[in-house]
């Protein structure tokens, strides 16, 4: 009979010499450097000049959770270096993406003789050619794709251009290179800031993202950073408490506040882990997050929703930062390429959105189909920002229902790995756990329990869930399959994954019932 770690080893196609060198302790070994690279040789030099000098620099952010991760690591490393620079992480509502000519003008008239971009600048070509003319140099440290050329500047950092790794980075993980680069050492609480940054933006959980994100979770387990466990509470903080409970508090405060003052307060809070207000700043963003998700809620409850197209545009009064969630909530209940828009607040002529769809439809040649119907369009094939004049919104809808006609989402070949309820152990649930973190091409494992009886099925009290107990302590649970799931089967095959209980002090092994395969 097949162990369970060689159904593992098969299911990711690795060889047990794989599997031990995807397990064992995280190194930073594992982590190229760019200490070498002439363009990061060229911004220290630049750096030196301005600590020689008392210069006065500015680290300009961005307001997601890789912005603040990488202006607070930049932050940080400036001061341990020698420089007390200022930071801003722009307002998504008054300022946009990026450093904007508007901002570059203040930026001159205030004094700042040198500017660092965090994950943003690459494409700033009219900020930062004015910068340049007012004798201003700018040091850019981002990820985001080069056009034809990127903007002018002092000094790129850019992974392209720097020909780091196999695999895409985040802004918080190149600034945390760049800082190992300037200290002449690593920061464990950097590397931790750059890890959190890989998880938020979504990076490949593979290779040296893989290994940075391991010692990320090591060390705020081990040295327990205040500025991470007031936002965490719990007592092992794991992957998922960063990407589900800190990432989203993180990208509240970037989403609902309009004032870039209070968004430039997380960059402040991040890099520093002295400041007496710590507890209350943390409080604050967790109440920021919880009217983000009451707003949200309140929203999918109200809003009225026409899916009789093939497209649902809808129109609400939400900051427009909330319009990505709720679209991506739509999606998942109806299917269908959505848009959610609202009047910008200086301008209610304007309608600001977010457009979410499935692979099987691009967004991005949508748009580039439409536009002449947009103002300011960007992202991704399944997601993107635009923003439209109100008068055209009819026009608007009837493009993306045309576009969106006959588009069906891409079926995806989920692989299983076959198991019955013996194989719910706690042993076993830390073999799959020894080869997190997973997440963007490292999926975890889907499980399949076949030919259960239905009739040896128990469920909640109310009935409304199943929830059934083994005796060798393994469960099987679901938030979706109720006893009505079952009605006229006799046997069914179970797909879900793994995770352990949380109720009371006992950490059983559940199978978290996803659907029902047959």
């Amino acid at each position: 009979m097949e162990s369970f770690l060689g159904k593992l080893l098969k299911f990711y196609n690795l060889s047990e010499e794989d599997y031990a060198l995807l397990t064992c302790k995280p190194s930073f070994s594992d982590i190229p450097l760019l200490n070498d690279d002439q363009s990061v040789v060229k911004a220290i030099e630049r750096l030196k000049r301005a600590r020689g000098v008392k210069e006065k620099v500015l680290i300009y952010g961005d307001y997601d959770t890789d912005g603040v991760m990488s202006c607070a690591i930049m932050k940080r490393a400036l001061r341990e270096f020698g420089i007390e620079s200022s930071h801003y992480l722009p307002s998504r509502y008054k300022d946009g993406y990026g450093i904007n000519i508007d901002n570059a003008r203040k930026i001159a008239k205030a004094g700042y003789s040198l500017v660092i971009t965090v994950d943003n600048g690459v494409s700033a070509f009219e900020a930062l050619s004015f910068l340049k003319e007012e004798g201003i140099d700018v040091i850019v440290i981002d990820h985001h794709e080069i056009q034809e050329k990127p903007a002018v500047c002092h000094a790129l950092v850019h992974p392209v251009t720097c020909h780091y790794g196999e695999y895409p980075i985040s802004a918080g993980y190149l600034s945390f290179i760049f800082s190992c680069a300037l200290l002449g050492r690593i920061d464990e609480y950097l590397a931790t800031l750059g890890g959190i940054s890989t998880l938020s933006d979504m990076m490949p959980l593979r290779g040296h993202n893989r290994a940075l994100v391991r010692l990320a979770l090591e060390f705020v387990n081990t040295y327990r950073y205040r500025q991470i466990t007031n936002v965490i509470e719990d007592d092992e903080i794991t992957y998922d408490s960063i990407s589900m409970s800190l990432v989203p508090v993180i990208n509240a405060v970037g989403r609902m506040c309009e004032d870039p003052r209070e968004v430039s307060r997380l960059g402040a809070y991040f890099a520093d882990d002295a400041s007496p207000n710590s507890e209350k700043i943390a409080l604050w963003m967790k109440s920021v997050n919880d009217d983000r998700k009451r707003q949200t809620s309140e929203a999918a409850n109200s809003i009225d929703i026409d899916d009789s197209d093939s497209a649902i545009v809808a129109v609400t009064n939400l900051p427009e930062g909330i319009n990505g969630l709720l679209a991506n909530r739509i999606l998942g209940q109806y299917g269908k390429v959505t848009a959610v828009m609202s009047p910008k607040k200086e301008d209610p002529s304007i309608l600001v959105g977010s457009i979410r769809s499935f692979d099987g439809f691009s967004v991005v040649d949508a748009l580039a189909k439409m536009k002449d119907l947009t103002l300011t369009s960007g992202g991704h094939k399944n997601a993107a920002g635009v923003s439209i004049r109100k008068d055209d919104l009819e026009l608007f809808k009837k493009s993306l229902n045309e576009l969106a006609s006959g588009a069906k989402p891409v079926e995806k070949d989920i692989q299983f790995i076959e198991i019955d309820t013996d194989e719910l152990t706690k042993n076993n649930f830390d073999i799959v756990n020894s080869l997190s973190p997973f997440g963007v091409s490292w999926e975890k494992p889907n499980f399949l329990l076949t030919n259960m009886l239905v009739s040896s099925f128990n469920y909640t009290r109310k009935g409304d869930r199943l929830f059934t107990k083994f005796q060798n302590g393994g469960q099987i649970f679901s938030f979706d399959l109720t006893k009505d799931s079952f009605l006229g089967r006799e046997y069914v095959d179970l797909v879900g994954t793994l995770r352990l209980s949380t109720l009371g002090f006992k950490r059983d092994v559940q199978f978290l019932a996803e659907a029902i395969l047959k």
